[in-house]
């Protein structure tokens, strides 16, 4: 029979060249769901972060929402 090739392009064999592919194929897989979950975590607190734009540490102040405020108050367009 020897080698059957799988959807990830990995081998089965037998004796000492099994527990190699074995061994390669978990550190691979263990290695492959840790990205996943700490992308999965930074997408999950970026959107947590971002949901209140006002509030917590980094936060969008009024000033600038003040400043347009003002200069629509003061245009001269205001009068049509």
């Amino acid at each position: 029979m020897g080698a059957v090739p799988d959807g990830l392009g990995y081998y089965r064999a037998r004796g000492k060249r099994a527990s190699r592919a074995i061994l390669a194929r978990t550190t691979t897989h263990t290695l492959m769901v840790a990205l996943l979950a700490l992308i999965v975590g930074l997408v999950l607190f970026t959107i947590g972060s971002l949901e209140y734009p006002f509030r917590g540490d980094v936060h969008v102040g009024p000033d600038a929402f003040e400043l347009v405020l003002k200069r629509f108050e003061t245009s001269k367009l205001s009068v049509l």
